[in-house]
């Protein structure tokens, strides 16, 4: 309410003005020819200068409505106490200055001004004064209007004037120059002035902390002219009418508020300008209590409940005085609130003035001109302003607390309860406070609200399991089942991650939703390329919580190996077989375990590497390539000279000679026994240009076999050489 009573008045209704420590918005234009500031010390007889002094209606009402004898009268005499002589000056003149008020058109009147030497010496004063058809000044002097004043003497000089004019207001002035001094004494005539008749002190009826109380008062224009005035009121008082124009012999209804923030006795002041450029003071005063009110808690906590579900508490008010009171659950506390109405209001001010500037489209469209379109957003904003300190705002709200209702009024000598609600979204710890805004109390009370939410509750049915021996690569299927626990549903998901000792770690499927009080189960599926022991973790997120779920998998991976049979390979007719008996691909590589000893056109093996799938047996014969199950090798020999060689062969699996088995062979090479039939080819004649076709038959008379090679010759002779010669061991 304090905003109330500090409103400006739209400066473009008054005619700014630069006299005193007055608002510049609220003065009102001066028409008089006579300013207040100047006139008035006199009228009230005090210093306006000294900010302590405070001008009351009924002070200015009866010094307006003197006459004119009572004013002159007052004038002269002795107790003034507002003088701007002093004992120091060279001359006294009473009075020091002359006002005329409240004349009649046609009629003289007339006073004296007597000017003394209070100095010891004689002093000469020279008088001047302007012709005027008002004023007229009667002095006894030489033509040189000087005047000689011995020490002690005073001279009289008579004063006239005769109005003209009843609406207007008159000056005029009596210059005196000495040799070492010079003042002048003013005339004043003053016109018609409006008369404020109202209280000195308005007393407004007792009422509550935070309760609004109000009095109505008369103000009357007893003057002749219109009462053309604005005001402005502490806080926390205000004013229904801040200005208005009232005719003359008007009567105004003016009704003063005051919403009390603090108990006690609250006094305040309305200044109330008018257009002469001076304000009178108006004392306000109200006398405002509090009342006891009880929460029976200012802690409301709330038991653990689950998610997405509601709690409900009860929190009582007892109001033990005799008034109804008015409540409101606000956000904030008072200062925290004003803050934030502060900041508000800055920013629509900015706003306005952003939008005042925006008026050349519609005034190229000859809608709106400038001074307009400031003038409807002086208006917009004043409006808003009001409504965002008047209304009833910034309300507690919150999306996990409730407080049913949040306006409302509790009634003498009653119980007032409120449901407080709780419903957490997520498995943390709420906290919120409200404050409880009510008449008849100066602060706000506190009320503090705190809960915890909680999730499923879900828990995996083992903690770890050991899966013994694995074989290497090969992939394992295990079930873990998660069960739900609780009374709303839940959804586990699995969180992958790089297995710390290697291999493959994975889960199927990766969520899982739950029903309340139901058990369901992941696959895990888990393999690895990693030979030795293992420890593994499964992870598992419980979403609506964010809980944390953790399974320990370990276990050993074993490397499976391949079984040659015969363990030894002796060169005839020879089958070796590579047996799998694991349950996984064997992958395999043939390498000599001393290259140099036999050079590789002397041992070939087709094919060096491959894989024998599982359980699989592989008979190896010279010849055979493959079978559906099995994988065959063929292993060549051959060599050019006599020779009796002995070597490893490595069968080396998983590409790692750390898992290989030593395959000997033994070898004798020896030269075949071959003959030849017949040893000599006789063709003891022959006719030219014609062939003759001889055979000759070599037999091989060992066990071995054997490899024969024709070499040309050289032929001595006219006949040609031997044209083809095929044959085969």
């Amino acid at each position: 309410m304090s905003n109330k009573s500090k409103s400006k008045i739209p400066a473009h209704q008054w005619i700014r003005c630069e006299a005193g420590n007055v608002p510049q918005d609220v003065r009102c234009p001066d028409s008089s020819e006579i300013a207040g500031s100047e006139l008035l010390p006199f009228l009230l007889d005090m210093d306006l200068k000294q900010q302590e002094l405070e001008v009351k209606p009924s002070q200015l009402m009866a010094a307006l409505s003197l006459s004119t004898e009572d004013r002159l009268e007052k004038m002269r005499s002795s107790t003034r106490k507002y003088k701007i002589t002093s004992k120091n000056d060279p001359f006294i003149r009473c009075p020091e200055a002359i006002i005329f008020q409240n004349f009649k058109i046609g009629e003289i009147y007339t006073t004296s001004l007597v000017v003394t030497n209070q100095r010891s010496v004689t002093q000469c004063l020279k008088v001047y004064f302007e012709p005027s058809r008002f004023f007229t000044l009667s002095m006894d002097m030489a033509q040189s209007n000087m005047t000689k004043f011995v020490p002690g003497l005073s001279k009289a000089f008579q004063i006239s004037f005769v109005p003209t004019d009843a609406g207007r207001d008159f000056k005029h002035e009596i210059k005196f120059v000495g040799e070492l001094t010079e003042f002048i004494v003013p005339i004043y005539a003053l016109g018609p002035r409006p008369i404020a008749h109202m209280p000195d002190v308005i007393r407004l009826p007792p009422t509550l902390v935070k309760v609004e109380t109000s009095a109505t008062i008369v103000l009357r224009n007893t003057g002749k002219m219109p009462l053309n005035y604005s005001q402005l009121v502490d806080a926390p008082f205000f004013c229904s009418i801040p200005k208005a124009i009232l005719a003359p012999d008007g009567i105004l209804e003016s009704r003063y508020h005051c919403y009390p923030t603090k108990p006690g006795f609250i006094t305040g002041k309305a200044r109330i300008y008018f257009r002469y450029d001076f304000c009178i003071t108006v004392d306000l005063e109200c006398d405002a209590k509090s009342v006891k009110v009880q929460l029976d808690t200012h802690l409301v906590t709330f038991e653990d409940i689950f998610m997405g579900l509601c709690s409900r508490k009860v929190l009582s008010l007892y109001n033990g005085s005799d008034y109804p009171l008015n409540f409101a659950w606000k956000m904030n506390d008072k200062e925290d609130e004003s803050c934030g109405i502060s900041k508000l209001v800055d920013l629509m001010e900015e706003m306005k003035e952003y939008e005042q500037k925006r008026f050349e489209k519609l005034e190229y469209l000859e809608i709106v001109d400038g001074e307009s379109h400031a003038k409807i957003y002086d208006r917009i904003f004043e409006d808003e302003k009001f409504d965002l300190i008047t209304k009833q705002g910034f309300l507690f709200r919150s999306k996990f607390f409730q407080i049913l209702p949040k306006v409302g009024k509790v009634l003498p000598k009653s119980t007032f309860e409120f449901s407080v609600v709780f419903q957490p979204s997520q498995n943390i710890f709420y906290y919120s406070v409200a404050y409880l805004d009510i008449e008849g109390t100066e602060r706000r009370t506190r009320v503090s609200l705190q809960g915890y939410g909680i999730g499923p509750p879900v828990v995996l049915t083992v903690k770890s399991f050991n899966v013994g021996q694995i074989f290497l690569t090969d992939k394992h299927q295990y079930e873990l089942a998660v069960r739900n626990k609780g009374v709303i549903p839940a959804t586990v998901t699995y969180q992958p991650k790089e297995t710390d000792w290697g291999g493959t770690l994975s889960c199927v499927p990766n969520s899982l939703v739950l029903k309340p009080d139901s058990t369901r189960a992941f696959v895990v599926l888990f393999y690895s390329k990693v030979q030795g022991e293992f420890i593994e973790t499964l992870d598992f997120k419980v979403e609506e919580s964010g809980e944390p779920l953790q399974c320990i998998i370990s276990g050993t991976v074993v490397c499976p190996l391949l079984k040659c049979v015969p363990d030894a390979v002796v060169f005839g007719t020879v089958s070796i077989n590579l047996v799998n008996e694991s349950r996984v691909t064997i992958c395999f590589d043939f390498e000599f375990e001393d290259e140099d000893s036999i050079g590789k056109e002397a041992l070939e093996i087709v094919p060096t590497n491959g894989k024998v799938p599982a359980y699989g047996t592989t008979p190896v014969k010279v010849g055979r390539l493959r079978n559906k199950y099995n994988l065959i090798s063929k292993m060549l020999f051959y060599s050019d000279a006599t020779i009796n060689l002995q070597t490893n062969v490595l069968l080396v699996m998983w590409k790692s000679r750390q898992y290989s088995i030593k395959v000997p062979i033994h070898c004798i090479c020896a030269c075949p026994q071959v003959t030849c039939e017949p040893k000599v080819v006789n063709i003891k004649f022959c006719f030219l240009n014609c062939n003759y076709t001889r055979t000759i038959t070599l037999t091989n008379q060992s066990d071995s076999p054997g490899s024969v090679e024709y070499i040309p010759q050289k032929v001595i002779g006219p006949c040609s050489a031997v044209k083809n010669l095929f044959f085969f061991m």
